[in-house]
């Protein structure tokens, strides 16, 4: 028994053994009784070692070894010096596939250096070695200078959709991931546009793409300027390039540069055939609403919608033409032309889940017929759970300020689980006098109060004047929203939030309601003062009580 278990304990030790490579060749010739090869003629040598970039942005190792065989136990070792963002040094070490032994004789390897969990990993240094494992003594080496941008883990995925493809079709799938619009999808299609102009410099649709990731990550002026310059380069390459000219119209719009944004968009309308961009169409109509020109709006927005389904990324236009046009109807409380826009919306895009919960989102607010709208949410059953919850929540409450008081109760308790009353859900409410009605109801019945504050301090007369909803605005301060609450983060008076956006009709609403913005203090100084400093003069004339053009909302 007892000598079993030293033969388990000892195999166990070897097993430990073998797991390390410079022991392994002694365990193999004490185990089979083999005598070791003799030394190859000549030395032991690394040489031809160079690190060259590839296309998709990785790299590629070359390097060639010879090994006599002795030392007997010797691994090959790729170690680089790199220096970190922060300025600091790291030494690391690279394991070649199928493991670290080197092999007898001479040998080419050729590989594509792995990803990094570092960002802006910079190696100043490459050196491949050959070590002699039981003395740890460098047996032979040689290194190449040169400055290698490490690939990271993240763009792996950017590689991975670029392999196979072309560069146009690289670029049209990152465009759809800039159509999702979230804050990893940018990521990954800049990643990939990167990629392609480092390969493939010439394709002038990367820089169109790289312009719209640029604007949805950084909506500043300097953010416009930025993606200005990446137009340019587009238009360098190709002058025609139809795409680059629709996104240049769209900047030269928020750039305030309204003229040149209206010479492009005419200049594309004349073409013939048609331009495909559909984007023209929907960029077009939304500076018509920003200029207060809601019908022209309209116009460009139905342009859009006459094509017929693309089945490609242009659908992606047509559903903001859609969403654009159905808003804008609404607010103009044209209910009847809204909800024909929302029944074409389904028949268009069966396939999409969400349109019915749109549909019944307008049904209970803008008709009342709640029980058509709950047909309709339910056939929403594969619809994000979130949206579905919060559309169920507004047509319960509308629900419950149609019912008589007995299952009204139960209609309050069932809403109230689906989405307990705060200020957000009241500035929902607030976009139909349906909605608004809840809101009165809620206040006078229900113990809310109409200038309460949520965990962003926002009240329902902030949101609706920072979604730039005017005509909800109205609704909450004639149903007695307050316009000299205090709100944010950073206390300021409510009736701020429309200077801070240039929303010169908000302003004019609440100079209506009452609101004096000579008498407005923001740090001691008058809001007049403030922006008589800054060479506003539209928006001092519209503070004063003149004219002047709303900034409108990037949507």
């Amino acid at each position: 028994m007892r000598i079993n278990i030293l033969g388990g304990i000892l195999l166990l030790v070897l097993a430990g053994y073998l797991a390390s490579p410079w022991i392994a060749p002694y365990v193999y010739r004490w185990q089979y009784g083999v005598a070791p090869e003799p030394p190859l003629p000549g030395k032991n040598e690394v040489k031809g070692v160079d690190v060259v970039p590839r296309p998709d942005g990785q790299w590629t190792l070359r390097f060639e070894y010879f090994y006599t065989g002795a030392p007997e136990a010797v691994s090959v070792e790729i170690s680089h010096w790199a220096d970190r963002v922060d300025g600091s040094e790291v030494s690391r070490q690279i394991t070649l596939p199928g493991g670290a032994a080197a092999q007898r004789g001479a040998h080419q390897h050729e590989w594509v250096l792995p990803f990094t969990k570092e960002t802006g990993l910079v190696s100043r240094r490459v050196t491949v070695a050959l070590r002699d494992l039981s003395t740890q003594a460098e047996v032979a080496s040689a290194s190449v200078d040169r400055d290698v941008l490490w690939p990271t883990a993240e763009a792996a995925q950017a590689y991975a959709i670029l392999n196979g493809k072309t560069p146009e079709a690289a670029v049209n799938l990152a465009g759809a991931y800039v159509d999702k619009g979230d804050e990893a999808s940018l990521k990954l299609a800049r990643r990939v546009l990167l990629a392609v102009v480092n390969g493939t410099p010439q394709v002038e649709s990367a820089y169109v793409e790289l312009s719209r990731v640029t604007m949805k990550q950084n909506w500043t002026q300097e953010g416009l300027r930025d993606a200005e310059s990446l137009l340019r380069s587009a238009l360098q390459l190709r002058s025609d390039s139809v795409d680059a000219r629709v996104v240049l119209a769209y900047v030269r719009g928020w750039q305030n540069r309204e003229a040149e944004a209206e010479a492009l968009f005419t200049e594309l309308a004349a073409i013939q055939p048609p331009v495909a961009n559909l984007w023209l169409w929907v960029n077009w109509g939304e500076l018509r609403e920003r200029q207060g020109r809601a019908d022209e709006a309209l116009e460009k927005y139905r342009q859009a919608l006459a094509v017929k389904p693309t089945g490609d990324r242009m659908d992606q236009a047509r559903e903001s033409a859609y969403d654009r046009a159905i808003r804008l109807l609404e607010r103009r409380s044209e209910a009847d032309a809204a909800e024909a826009l929302h029944r074409q919306h389904i028949a268009d895009y069966p396939q999409f889940w969400c349109h019915p919960a749109d549909y019944a989102r307008f049904l209970a607010l803008w008709r009342g017929d709640t029980a058509e709208a709950q047909r309709q949410l339910d056939a929403a059953a594969q619809c994000d759970p979130e949206y579905r919850r919060a559309v169920g929540a507004l047509v319960t409450y509308i629900a419950w300020s149609q019912a008589e008081a007995a299952p009204g109760t139960e209609l309050l308790l069932k809403a109230r689980a689906l989405a307990p009353v705060s200020p957000r859900l009241m500035a929902d409410l607030a976009i139909s006098d349906r909605g608004v009605a809840v809101v009165r109801k809620l206040v006078a019945n229900a113990g809310e109060k109409i200038d309460r504050t949520d965990g962003q301090q926002m009240n329902a007369l902030a949101y609706a004047l920072a979604s730039g909803e005017i005509a909800a605005t109205e609704r909450l301060l004639k149903a007695g929203a307050r316009t000299d609450a205090l709100v944010g983060q950073q206390p300021v008076p409510v009736a701020l939030i429309p200077v801070m956006a240039r929303q010169f009709d908000a302003i004019r609403l609440l100079r209506k309601a009452g609101v004096d913005y000579g008498r407005l203090r923001l740090d001691g100084v008058s809001v007049l003062e403030h922006v008589r400093r800054s060479g506003d003069q539209d928006l001092l004339r519209a503070l004063e009580g003149g004219g002047g053009k709303s900034a409108g909302n990037r949507i």
